[in-house]
C-alpha cells in the first residue's frame, strides 16, 4: 500500500526526517513504508530509533539535522512521553507527523501542550469530494466552528494540536483542525 504521509511531510516543508517507532510489528511496517516513500520523494532519512526509551532521543534527533519527525506507534504508554521529550529538546519549527493511530484525545491528555502542532494524517477523500452524509457532516462541522467550511492550508494553525486530514490525491490540501475546537462526537448522525 502506498504511504501518503511522505508527500504530506514534503508539503509541510520537511527535507530531513527522523523516523521513530515503538517496534510493534504494525508500527515497524508503517515506518518501513514511510521510509521507502520518503526516499522515493527525495526526502533524506536522517535516522531512526525506538521511542520507548526517550533518554537522549531529542539529542539524537537534533544532532541528525532532521527538520521533521515521523512518529509511529501506540500513544500509550510511551508515545506521549516521546512527544513531550521531543518538544522540550528540539527547535520549535521541527515538524512532528504521525499516522491516524495518533488521532485520539489521549495525545492531548497525556502530552498536553507538547502536542501543539502535531500533524496527524487521516486517509480519506478531500472535503470537496464528499457526498451525502460526508458533505452533510462537513456543513454541520463548519457551522459548529463558525466557518463556511473547515480551513484548508498546508500550514497547521497555532492552537493546541492540529489534526490534518490527508487524501491519496497529492494535490489535495490538508485541513488542519484544532482538537480543542471539535464539537462533541455524535453517533446518532445529528
Amino acid at each position: 500500500m502506498p504511504d501518503d504521509r511522505a508527500p504530506l511531510a514534503r508539503r509541510l516543508g520537511v527535507r530531513r526526517v527522523y523516523i521513530l517507532n515503538d517496534d510493534a510489528p504494525c508500527s515497524a511496517g508503517i515506518a518501513a513504508d514511510f521510509r521507502r516513500a520518503a526516499q522515493r520523494l527525495g526526502l533524506r532519512v536522517a535516522g531512526s530509533a525506538n521511542w520507548v526509551a526517550p533518554r537522549g532521543l531529542a539529542e539524537r534527533v537534533r544532532a541528525s539535522g532532521a527538520d521533521g519527525v515521523f512518529l509511529v506507534g501506540y500513544v500509550l504508554p510511551f508515545g506521549a512521553r516521546a512527544i513531550t521529550t521531543l518538544r522540550r529538546g528540539l527547535p520549535a519549527a521541527t515538524r512532528l507527523i504521525a499516522p491516524d493511530g495518533s488521532f485520539t484525545p489521549d495525545v492531548v491528555r497525556y502530552a498536553g501542550h507538547a502536542a501543539e502542532g502535531l500533524t496527524v494524517s487521516l486517509p480519506g477523500p478531500p472535503l470537496e469530494r464528499l457526498l451525502g452524509p460526508g458533505a452533510d457532516f462537513v456543513a454541520r462541522f463548519s457551522a459548529a466552528i463558525g466557518q463556511q467550511r473547515p480551513p484548508t492550508s498546508s500550514t497547521p494553525p497555532k492552537p493546541p494540536t492540529s489534526y490534518s486530514t490527508r487524501s491519496n490525491d497529492q494535490t489535495a490540501p490538508e485541513p488542519p483542525w484544532c482538537a480543542s475546537s471539535l464539537p462533541p462526537a455524535s453517533t446518532t448522525g445529528s
